[in-house]
């Protein structure tokens, strides 16, 4: 929709909204003064609804037309950080199969089993990625694995991890892992002279899930990130629980335990 389309429309809804609101006033007049004889303000009642009902329909479509334009924005904010996400898996991939060909053509074979052998890893990690049962948190490990110009993030997982399968409040446990790992973001300092990295490692045990956060590299102020790490833990208890938090200027280690509830599991 153009600009003279949106100032036509725009015009429109002023015309109607103004018709509306003279119906309503002319029936609120015309129920007033006829008020003693009954007979005479049932127009002016009908006035008065139809006018209303007018008014209500159209601030509601209003409210729906505003709501349906920020999903789309929503939508398309998402599909453009998607495929972004998707071209760097892409160019990463590209990276790796160069690296191969070059010691192909250079007739280094003892050094491609390595490259195979990390390719391999790096298929499987983003395999179990792809399982965790939360398409959300599975795109945004991935961006931030390839987007993030702060720090590197790494997801380690020694197998394959549905969380929804858990005995755990899955979106709660995937929201905790997402701000915390916004906060280490935020944190990290972007003028390191050595990379920033953050490893993940997400570990079922027999009674609670495993979340270890694994920082090294430089931060900008680590008594506030240590702040709104506990922040976090107070915001998702009792779904994930603290277990370890050590904090320095340049590393830290977060642990935390999202304990398994039986009557959660029985009652799925």
């Amino acid at each position: 929709m153009n600009g003279v389309d949106r100032m036509g429309r725009w015009k429109q809804v002023r015309l109607i909204r103004f018709g509306a609101g003279i119906v309503m006033l002319a029936g609120l007049i015309f129920l007033v003064a006829a008020s003693p004889g009954w007979p005479a303000s049932i127009p002016a009642a009908i006035a008065v609804l139809a006018g209303g009902a007018g008014y209500w329909h159209l601030q509601n479509r209003e409210r729906n037309a505003e709501f349906e334009r920020m999903l789309a924005q929503k939508q398309q904010e998402f599909d453009s950080a998607l495929l972004r996400t998707v071209d760097r898996v892409r160019h990463d991939w590209m990276n790796e199969l160069q690296v191969l060909y070059g010691y192909l053509q250079l007739k280094k074979y003892d050094k491609m089993p390595c490259v195979v052998e990390r390719i391999k890893m790096k298929a499987q990690q983003q395999s179990f990625l792809s399982r965790l049962g939360i398409p959300s948190l599975t795109t945004f490990l991935l961006g931030c694995m390839y987007g993030s110009k702060a720090m590197e993030l790494e997801v380690e997982l020694e197998e394959e991890l549905h969380l929804p399968g858990l005995a755990v409040d899955a979106c709660r446990v995937a929201g905790f892992i997402r701000q915390v790992i916004r906060s280490f973001n935020q944190y990290a300092d972007r003028d390191a002279l050595e990379p920033n990295r953050l490893r993940l490692a997400l570990e079922p045990g027999d009674q609670e899930l495993f979340l270890d956060f694994a920082y090294t590299g430089r931060l900008t102020d680590y008594p506030a990130l240590q702040q709104e790490i506990g922040r976090l833990f107070a915001e998702f208890q009792p779904d994930v629980l603290p277990s370890l938090q050590q904090f320095a200027e340049e590393e830290a280690n977060v642990t935390a335990a999202a304990p398994f509830d039986a009557k959660r599991k029985q009652r799925e």
